[in-house]
């Protein structure tokens, strides 16, 4: 029947402590006595003196459970942090501890669980003894964890992910970090830079999309370099299933070059079945035309507008202009008739009635019906 390690008396205690500082032959059965009694008693001298002496030896087995309670006690026990950490290097480096073992097995027992700052500590003292870069850059991430959501170090970010960068030049995280950091304080070449990197790294084509995108929309709206966010889209989101039309539409614009912007509406023209959707390209199609002089091209953009959405007034009024621009009578006689059947206010009503008996007196004038 083993005894509790209370039932020892002090005098047997000291006893123990003795052969521990005289440095007495123990068997393995006494070891065992002997730190159960010096942890129940808190005496934590001799303890980490019989722990040590079993670190040292080369021929002992479960060192990591000797490693784990000498580092626990310096920790928890003594508040010795420092030594906590210089014998945390030595037990990673001698037992070729992974990051995942010492993060699951050891770092719950040798800190407190509500000892963010303790976990940190020893994150950052272990990154660099991890034999694989992989193994270094998942502890420094952990560490930043840490820092953001646990203790609210902010300003340790910065050196955390340039770590990261330094083992690991396409990290994803890391990258999106100072992407943000940028963007927040519109650093705008830089958030290119960086955004650059990503969309070199990222490995799912889905991703690669959206990085372009964000991508081409910063040198076009922040960066105005409208040639630079075509050659992005061109090159990386012509099969994108994300709409990339707005900033195509807007690049081509701003270079006045209409074609582009024709090339780009068409485009979307091709992708969409929505009557009202189809109508509103051909329609801004038409305008287009217009603008590059094209207006029997801008007619026939213009009407199929009006024959997918006949209330449609927007096109049927610049089909009135062109008319009226070439002075085609008998056509605008007919754009305004279906005008007048469409506007609802009987005062416009009147209005373009009474510009059709003008048109038709004209007409008839010319002896054109």
């Amino acid at each position: 029947m083993t005894l509790d390690v209370r039932d020892n008396t002090m005098e047997q205690v000291n006893s123990m402590v003795l052969k521990v500082r005289t440095k007495q032959a123990l068997s393995e059965e006494e070891i065992k006595t002997f730190l159960d009694t010096f942890e129940s008693y808190e005496c934590w001298t001799p303890y980490l003196l019989l722990l040590s002496s079993k670190l040292d030896r080369p021929d002992t087995t479960n060192k990591k459970d000797y490693y784990i309670s000498y580092i626990k006690t310096q920790n928890i026990h003594l508040g010795n942090l420092s030594g906590a950490l210089s014998m945390c290097k030595r037990m990673i480096k001698e037992l070729n501890l992974s990051f995942d073992e010492f993060w699951s097995k050891v770092l719950p027992d040798i800190c407190l669980k509500s000892d963010f700052e303790g976990h940190a500590a020893f994150l950052k003292t272990a990154s660099s003894q991890f034999k694989t870069v992989p193994e270094q850059v998942s502890c420094i991430e952990h560490l930043g964890m840490i820092y953001d959501k646990k203790i609210h170090l902010e300003r340790e970010l910065p050196d955390v992910y340039e770590k990261i960068l330094e083992l690991d030049g396409n990290n994803i995280k890391a990258l999106r970090y100072f992407k943000a950091v940028f963007t927040q304080t519109g650093s705008w070449e830089e958030v290119a830079g960086t955004l650059q990197r990503l969309l070199e790294a990222v490995t799912h084509k889905k991703e690669e999309y959206r990085v372009a995108q964000e991508l081409a929309g910063v040198y076009l709206y922040q960066l105005h370099k409208a040639p630079k966010a075509i050659e992005l889209l061109d090159k990386y989101c012509a099969l994108s299933p994300l709409d990339t039309s707005t900033i195509h539409y807007d690049a081509y614009a701003s270079l006045q070059d209409w074609s582009g912007c024709l090339k780009v509406l068409e485009r979307c023209l091709s992708t969409t079945e929505e009557d009202t959707v189809q109508a509103t390209l051909c329609y801004r199609i038409g305008q287009l035309q217009v603008q590059i002089g094209e207006n029997a091209a801008a007619e026939v953009s213009l009407q199929k507008s009006l024959e997918l959405w006949p209330q449609f007034l927007e096109p049927l009024e610049e089909l009135i202009h062109i008319a009226i621009g070439r002075k085609d009578w008998l056509t605008l006689k007919k754009y305004l008739e279906t005008l007048e059947n469409l506007i609802q206010g009987e005062d416009q009503k009147r209005k373009v009635a009474s510009l059709i008996e003008v048109i038709k007196g004209c007409l008839g004038n010319e002896k054109i019906e």
